[in-house]
C-alpha cells in the first residue's frame, strides 16, 4: 500500500512539472526595401497589418484609391506560405478614415482583406489582415 501511494505521489509530481512541447511558428518581421524612417506629425498614426500568401506573391494595394503600396511575400527557409508584416509609408491624422483595396493581385490567386479593410484611425490591434491563396477550380 506504502508503494502504491508513493507512486502515484511521484507520478502526479512528474505530470505537475513536465510540460508538454509545443511547436510555435514565427512571423517574420519585414519591412518593404523603399522603408524610410521619418519624423512623423504629432496626433499621426502609420495604418500596418499582415500578409499571408504563398512565397513570392506580389499584391499591390491601395488606401483610399491612391496611397499605393507594393507587398511581396518573402521566403521563409522550408515554407511556401508566409505571413508577413507591411506598413503603409503615408502617416494618417488621427479620426481620418481608411479603406484597403486591390489594386493588383497575382494570377491564378484568390486575395482579398479579410480583417480591417475600413476604419478610422488610430487603427486598433493590428487588426487589418490581407491573404492570396491558390484559385481552385472545381
Amino acid at each position: 500500500m506504502k508503494k502504491l501511494l508513493l507512486f502515484l505521489c511521484l507520478a502526479s509530481f512528474i505530470n505537475m512539472n513536465v510540460q508538454p512541447a509545443v511547436k510555435t511558428k514565427s512571423i517574420k518581421n519585414t519591412v518593404p526595401a523603399n522603408t524610410t524612417n521619418k519624423a512623423v506629425q504629432a496626433g499621426s498614426f502609420f495604418l500596418y497589418g499582415l500578409f499571408s500568401a504563398l512565397s513570392g506573391s506580389n499584391i499591390l494595394l491601395q488606401n483610399n484609391g491612391k496611397n499605393d503600396l507594393s507587398i511581396t511575400a518573402q521566403k521563409e527557409s522550408g515554407e511556401n506560405f508566409s505571413t508577413n508584416t507591411f506598413k503603409f509609408q503615408t502617416p494618417f491624422l488621427d479620426s481620418s478614415n481608411f479603406k484597403i483595396s486591390f489594386k493588383k493581385a497575382p494570377a491564378g490567386q484568390t486575395c482579398s482583406v479579410y480583417a480591417g479593410a475600413e476604419g478610422k484611425m488610430p487603427q486598433k490591434g493590428n487588426k487589418l489582415r490581407v491573404g492570396c491563396d491558390l484559385l481552385m477550380i472545381l
